[in-house]
């Protein structure tokens, strides 16, 4: 259930508080190593407990507890009500759960399912979802609970158990070693760490239930069970303290490093190097450069948990493959100093639209091992009539299933990149069945979107925006991980969700598909024009009613487009629309912009036959919203504006702020724009809290395996490049009471998140703008720097290693 706009706002202006001052939280506290240890101890996960107010905010969870045969018969589970006569009584604390059940047959097996209840600040307010991650736990935390009853020798054991993503339950771990031969109440405690870890796909790192069950015993069986808890002394989990961009970085820019960690005590003036690497990756050498460590914050205690340092090594220049060492501290992962970093980034951002195109083939040229078939080449039948149908070829999944959404802000946003950094592009740059056609790769990958608009275009002029899988338009039903070749699942365009505003978005960006396509391919440009025209005509004629005092939503798009059409005909109506609407003022939340009309004043400011005032104060509006973002970076010990866990935000959106940013160096000149943008990419390339690179298989450590529903298909043995991830776990699911934590990125992604459009254009479009769009060959057709040989075609490196945030480091306490 969706968060009420008021709640988030709230959460949002409080995070956002807290990453302007890190170091106000918490001011004058001595950070001793005890107050630390205290501070980033890990929380109780509790399952049970009299007097806990269970549930959502919005959604009491009265349906915390339930059970069902695994094999042969067992009376007394039937139902919530019969198999935990307590149910309602504990609901309200009053008493424990209540188990009184038979069981009989071979081999009888049982289960009952007791969901975790996280409570704030384990969890968030929109927490939705109980998940948390055993592993964490497992060093040194047990689950502990009281039982009454006759329990010894009666097959009982216990399990961790996720519910959600591509999980299986574990084997239950026999209960019999910790139990006293007693029928009186007694305390259980079953270390994590005895708890069986090894059953495939488990994916304890969301865990969302403990498991009570039974196997073997036959006969009755009666017990009272209360106060279950996942509790541990120990700290949470933390990745390795020396952090990089794990691509790398341009020979000229800056290139600073951060040291971070609850328990990286005193480490300012402790010296650090830079080494050289060979080609299999080891460092060599005494170093090419020496500096000392300065101290960017202390341990604050609400948004990181963290004291950050930095490692300036701006004056490593030679194109090479580095290492940073901090002595007693720790190492990074290997990067590059090289002048075709972006361009790299390019290719494998801008290749992963490719990977995601619907109805069609993907050819073992251009796709390498992620080859495949045609898919979806039927009519689609509309939702509302069925006889009806629309042949739809184009797109580009957008949700790790066979969805196709507009996401057109991002389209737009992709198209302005492209125009700002047009002559770094040219036919053959991204190795995809279009190249040679004379037309620059990017604009033609962008092409295959805007043909969705078009073809999705109905005989009146509208444009509905979403074909989705069944009637309910959610996820995969019977095709999850079978392969979009193998995809049995209806799919239908759903007019149902029809948008006025997308509509208006959708017109604005097939005309700049028809003016950036115009000098290549002048028919087909002509045909996305007439469609733009038609799709304004219908939306002036159907222009929703103004309420009295209301500002209506629709003027940002109504804005955007008319910018667009006048930018493409020249037509004096529709300019007079742009300066009708010329106030519009987009909302600004979470530093972005929640709605579209900035789209609209970058793209007038670049057409030089635009009015000079409105020029100019779309230009000035634009920038000094990019101001605030450098004012606040200013203060973020990680030189980014960080984003609290929400929909669309970290790090994907960090990229996002990145092209923002770009856009404002390229209107004014000012490298200080330049600079951040770079900042936000390091960040998402693995110089962020998780060191972890948020782009799959373009460095040592990043995503090794998000769960894309149709994609990831059995036998397919790693991901393709280029996916930007979004996160780890949905609303709650989180252990941490730093804000920054809340988001537990692994290498095991499990979220589908929205791949593609939603995740990946901010990052892409940041990097177009910043690459210099020199050709390299070896870059082009393999996927690799100049001299490094590609770990295969189409793979740049050897894919990260599958595995879950238990087989991650975690610092055991402060430096040597």
């Amino acid at each position: 259930m969706a968060v009420p706009r008021s709640v988030n706002t709230c959460v949002v202006v409080l995070c956002l508080l807290l990453a302007v001052l890190p170091g106000a939280f918490g001011a004058g506290t001595e950070w001793t190593p005890a107050k630390v240890e205290e501070a980033t101890r890990l929380k109780d996960i509790v399952f049970f407990k009299e007097s806990l107010p269970r549930g959502h905010p919005q959604r009491p969870n009265r349906h915390f507890a339930w059970g069902g045969a695994i094999r042969g018969s067992v009376v007394g589970l039937e139902s919530l009500s019969t198999n935990l006569p307590s149910a309602e009584a504990a609901q309200a604390g009053e008493m424990g759960l209540r188990l009184n059940i038979t069981t009989s047959g071979d081999d009888p097996a049982w289960q009952m399912i007791v969901r975790a209840e996280l409570m704030p600040p384990v969890g968030v307010v929109s927490r939705s979802r109980p998940f948390f991650d055993v592993h964490a736990y497992r060093p040194q935390g047990a689950l502990e609970f009281d039982l009454r009853g006759e329990a010894k020798g009666k097959g009982l054991g216990v399990a961790f158990f996720a519910a959600y993503g591509t999980s299986a339950r574990l084997r239950l771990t026999p209960l019999d070693p910790y139990l006293a031969d007693t029928t009186d109440w007694q305390h259980v405690v079953v270390p994590v760490a005895d708890m069986d870890f090894d059953t495939p796909n488990a994916n304890l790192h969301i865990a969302s239930d403990v498991m009570i069950g039974g196997e073997g015993w036959v006969g009755p069986l009666s017990m009272d069970l209360d106060n279950i808890v996942l509790r541990s002394d120990g700290p949470e989990p933390e990745r390795g303290p020396v952090r990089v961009n794990h691509v790398g970085y341009l020979p000229e820019s800056h290139k600073i490093g951060l040291v971070c960690g609850s328990r990286l005590f005193r480490l300012a003036g402790r010296p650090f190097v830079v080494r050289e690497v060979d080609a299999q990756g080891e460092p060599h050498g005494e170093g090419i450069f020496r500096g000392e460590l300065k101290l960017r914050t202390e341990f604050e205690p609400e948004l990181y948990g963290e004291w950050v340092y930095e490692a300036d090594f701006t004056p490593v220049r030679q194109t090479g493959r580095y290492v940073l060492e901090v002595p007693g501290v720790g190492s990074s992962v290997n990067f590059y100093v090289h002048d075709a970093i972006y361009e790299y980034l390019f290719y494998h951002l801008g290749r992963f639209f490719f990977y995601q195109r619907n109805g069609c083939a993907l050819p073992e040229k251009n796709a390498f091992e992620w080859v495949r078939g045609e898919i979806y080449t039927q009519p689609t039948p509309f939702l509302s009539d069925e006889s009806k149908t629309k042949l739809v070829r184009h797109g580009w999944f957008d949700a790790g299933d066979s969805r196709l959404f507009p996401r057109t802000r991002q389209v737009g946003m992709m198209f302005l990149a492209w125009e700002l950094s047009r002559d770094k592009h040219f036919d053959g740059q991204l190795n995809i069945p279009e190249s040679g056609n004379g037309v620059p790769d990017f604009l033609d990958e962008l092409r295959w979107h805007v043909e969705y608009f078009r073809e999705m275009q109905l005989a009146d002029g509208s444009c509905p925006g979403y074909l989705t899988t069944g009637k309910g338009g959610g996820n995969p039903i019977d095709g999850r991980n079978m392969g979009y070749e193998n995809d049995p699942d209806p799919r239908y365009i759903r007019d149902d969700r029809f948008s006025y505003d997308e509509s208006v978005r959708i017109c604005a960006c097939l005309a700049m598909m028809a003016r950036c396509l115009k000098p290549y391919d002048a028919e087909g440009a002509a045909v996305y024009g007439a469609a733009a025209v038609k799709a304004w005509d219908w939306a002036r004629r159907n222009q929703p009613a103004q309420e009295e005092g209301e500002t209506p939503g629709w003027q940002d798009d109504m804005l955007w487009a008319a910018v667009e059409l006048w930018r493409l005909t020249g037509e004096e109506r529709f300019h007079a629309v742009v300066r009708e609407l010329a106030d519009t003022e987009p909302d600004w939340s979470g530093f972005s912009w929640r709605y579209q009309a900035y789209l609209g004043w970058v793209s007038y400011v670049l057409d030089a036959r635009g009015n000079a005032g409105l020029r100019e104060r779309f230009r000035t509006r634009y920038v000094e919203k990019m101001d605030t973002v450098l004012e606040t970076c200013a203060e973020s010990p990680y030189g980014v504006v960080f984003y609290p866990h929400r929909w669309f935000l970290n790090p994907a959106n960090v990229g996002h702020t990145g092209a923002l940013l770009c856009i404002a160096w390229k209107l004014t000149g000012e490298e200080k724009y330049r600079d951040l943008a770079e900042e936000h990419l390091h960040y998402v390339c693995g110089r962020n809290i998780y060191r972890l690179c948020a782009i799959s298989n373009v460095a040592q450590e990043t995503y090794s395996w998000p769960l894309h529903m149709l994609e990831w298909i059995p036998g397919r043995e790693t991901w393709m490049p280029g996916c930007v991830m979004h996160m780890s776990i949905s609303h709650s699911g989180n252990l941490s009471r730093f804000v920054a934590r809340r988001i537990r990125m692994t290498r095991v992604n499990w979220y589908f998140s929205d791949l593609c459009v939603g995740f990946n254009s901010g990052p892409v479009a940041a990097a177009m703008m910043l690459m210099e769009g020199t050709r390299y060959d070896d870059l082009i057709q393999q996927g690799a720097f100049p001299g490094v040989k590609p770990f295969r075609p189409g793979l740049p490196c050897a894919p990260t290693e599958v595995g879950v945030w238990g087989t991650e480091p975690v610092i055991p306490g402060a430096a040597d």
